[in-house]
């Protein structure tokens, strides 16, 4: 959907659905939900009736929107930072545009109802992790930008190859340096989900 030039969800000059209209947002969550549903599923089959499966999960609070999200932020920079070497000839625009990073952050809310709906595993166990923010910040430039490019890199290589991967992050880097917020702990809204569930008998 986020690659239909003619549907609402299509992505244009966007890596990610950080910042992007609702029905982008929307597609993502749908596509997410998918991904949960297929892998509910197939675990299914593998586990006896009242057997249990643990996820640890990374999500936001129910209370905190997806534009308040700081990787979803950054993830929408380094989008910004394709763009300009778009405008530089480096990169095809339209390769640019077909690339997305296939990256959602649920909520715990839409978590529980993607499981209920699935039907396959009954909740036993739904808590957000001790997380403390401490833990997650990384103050130093270079380290969140080794951080960002960890994630990112086998995705961009994959589809751009890897002769602008150097000049990408040399750019991404200064565009990080001109603001602060990346740095501050007190951004950092990305929490984890520990979930139980025990698999229904049928």
């Amino acid at each position: 959907m986020v690659l239909d030039k003619t549907g609402p969800a299509w992505n244009k000059g966007r890596i990610h659905y950080t910042g992007a209209p609702k029905e982008v947002c929307k597609a993502y969550l749908d596509q997410f939900a998918k991904d949960i549903d297929s892998f509910l599923n197939a675990r299914a089959k593998k586990l006896s009736p009242g057997g249990l499966m643990a996820l640890i999960i990374p999500a936001l609070p129910d209370v905190v929107s997806h534009p308040q999200v700081t990787i979803g932020s950054e993830l929408e920079r380094v989008g910004c930072c394709l763009m300009d070497m778009a405008k530089m000839g480096m990169v095809s625009e339209a390769k640019v545009d077909a690339f997305n990073v296939p990256l959602y952050f649920t909520s715990p809310k839409e978590l529980q109802q993607i499981i209920e709906g699935n039907g396959c595993f009954s909740i036993e166990r739904m808590d957000i992790l001790d997380n403390p923010k401490h833990h997650i910040v990384m103050p130093q430039l270079g380290q969140r930008v080794q951080y960002i490019r960890a994630i990112l890199e086998m995705l961009i290589v994959k589809h751009f190859g890897d002769e602008i991967i150097d000049q990408l992050f040399e750019i991404y880097a200064r565009k990080l340096s001109e603001s602060t917020i990346f740095l501050n702990p007190e951004y950092q809204q990305i929490i984890a989900i520990f979930v139980l569930l025990k698999h229904n008998a049928n």
